[in-house]
């Protein structure tokens, strides 16, 4: 099971199962990213985190991602969305592109566009093995 967040900020919870030998408690990958956004009112933000556990299969998945912009000109925005499917990179390694918009604050918004960092390998905590 994999907890995710849907875009209104609920917390609920998938079971990978289906993608057998993929994203296992002990296969968990996710990515990291910090992307500047456009030049808005005079000054910029930066989108960095790091995304949730694939959705999808191997060769076909895709990553959920929330977060606040960093605070600029006294104010920080918000976006959300879904990564693009997996690119190619050298030795297997791949990254996804991520583009999108903030939230409209302080009478203006920003747009990103870029690419997220090669996969990070983890292990997904299970609530199983705290019995």
């Amino acid at each position: 099971m994999s907890e995710m967040y849907n875009p209104d900020g609920e917390s609920h919870v998938h079971d990978l199962s289906a993608f057998s030998g993929y994203e296992t408690p002990d296969n968990v990958h996710i990515h990291e990213y910090n992307i500047p956004t456009t030049v808005n009112d005079e000054h910029r933000h930066q989108v960095q985190g790091r995304t949730a556990p694939a959705v999808g299969g191997l060769d076909c998945h895709l990553h959920y991602y929330e977060g606040t912009t960093t605070l600029d000109d006294s104010h920080v925005h918000y976006f959300r969305g879904y990564t693009g499917p997996a690119v190619a990179g050298v030795g297997g390694s791949h990254r996804h592109r991520m583009e999108g918009q903030t939230t409209f604050n302080d009478q203006h918004l920003h747009y990103y566009s870029g690419l997220t960092g090669e996969a990070v390998h983890c292990r997904q905590h299970n609530e199983e093995e705290d019995d």
